[in-house]
């Protein structure tokens, strides 16, 4: 419970207004379309990634297909890929479940990877993954 409190404090800095106040833009945004509170939860709990979000919004606001909204969120999240290469390794203490690791690629973002990388030396095995949640 120390390490999740550490990694909730640590973010709280400055990585949490950040993170709020470009919500809040993209909520804003998901308003100024018209496309409802419905589609802006579903694009935040489906993409976590705003990049992906605000071309989701975009592309459905034109009205183009479904595979071209695919396609453009799903290229501009690629760009956690790396990072979930770069953290997952550093996450894994023995015996962790494969549902657990999708849970904790999904979770990813460049403010927990900048967080946890700073913090992972520090850290014991144990202490890892409430740090990182």
């Amino acid at each position: 419970m120390l390490a999740f409190k550490m990694g909730a404090l640590a973010a709280i800095k400055i990585n949490f207004w950040i993170v709020l106040a470009s919500m809040i833009g993209f909520g804003s945004m998901v308003q100024s379309t018209e496309l409802g509170l419905s589609i802006a939860l579903g694009a935040t709990i489906g993409l976590w990634g705003l990049p992906g979000q605000v071309a989701m919004i975009e592309v459905f606001a034109i009205g183009a297909p479904l595979f071209a909204n695919i396609i453009a969120s799903s290229l501009a999240n690629l760009r956690f890929m790396p990072m979930s290469v770069v953290m997952m390794p550093l996450l894994q203490p023995k015996g962790i479940s494969f549902k657990l690791k999708l849970v904790l690629a999904q979770l990813i973002s460049v403010n927990i990877w900048t967080l946890t990388v700073q913090h992972i030396n520090l850290l014991s095995l144990e202490e890892k993954i409430p740090f990182y949640f």
